[in-house]
């Protein structure tokens, strides 16, 4: 904001520090708004954007048994039945392609997900 209160455009100072002039005409909307506290990141609701390792150690458990078990319509699971899966026992939604990779991340062993592939 320093360099906007001395007379940078905003074209300027956008290429200087690498972000796009919409985005910096937000920040200074805040900064004029709210001041210093404007430009601090906001803690937006919903759900924690991580799995625990409570979460982890269930699930290795759970997927031990058929999405059929915990009344999930699919003979085996995939994406879709592991998000069905943790609304119903921890009351939490993701994505599936967040699971997919959350799954990979943490090199589920021993049991086969069915991994549908997405046309780009």
């Amino acid at each position: 904001m320093n360099r906007l209160n001395q007379g940078d455009s905003l074209e300027t100072v956008s290429k200087a520090i690498g972000v796009g002039v919409q985005s910096l005409k937000l920040w200074q909307k805040r900064y004029i708004e709210s001041g210093e506290e404007g430009l601090s990141p906001k803690r937006h609701g919903g759900n924690p954007k991580t799995l625990t390792m409570d979460h982890w150690e269930g699930i290795q458990k759970d997927l031990l048994l058929t999405p059929i078990e915990f009344g999930i319509p699919r003979k085996q699971w995939d994406g879709p039945a592991l998000v069905a899966l943790l609304l119903l026992r921890w009351n939490i939604s993701f994505h599936p392609r967040y699971i997919y990779t959350w799954l990979r991340k943490n090199q589920l062993k021993g049991i086969h997900i069915r991994h549908k592939k997405h046309k780009s």
